[in-house]
């Protein structure tokens, strides 16, 4: 258990940079942030949030997981609209659905 500066220090995540802590409870994100947590939630914290590596080849993993998701997430979006749901209530049901599934995967494993 460590809090998030610590696992920041570790060799596997030198050089990234958490720019939007979207991952970290912001109402009280002091706090959040202090809190020690094993590696798999920090992962899970890390990945909900704006990142910026300077690591070539981790931001190359980084941004196929993404496209991963977002792809997902398009087509999600176009099965709720094939049920007859507007683009609005198909695009939320998508991105719900999408987050629970983001949140039950295991972590994205970086060199």
């Amino acid at each position: 258990m460590k809090a998030p500066d610590e696992w920041l220090k570790e060799p596997q995540y030198q050089g990234i940079t958490v720019l939007d802590p979207d991952g970290w409870d912001r109402t009280d994100f002091e706090t959040s942030w202090r809190e020690p947590i094993d590696e798999a939630e920090f992962r899970r914290r890390l990945f909900a949030s704006t990142l910026m590596t300077d690591d070539s080849a981790n931001r190359t993993k980084i941004n196929a997981w993404i496209d991963g998701w977002m792809i997902r997430l398009n087509d999600r979006t176009k099965e709720y609209q094939a049920q007859g749901l507007s683009l609005e209530e198909a695009t939320d049901r998508a991105t719900f659905d999408t987050r629970m599934e983001i949140r039950r995967a295991p972590p994205l494993e970086l060199d």
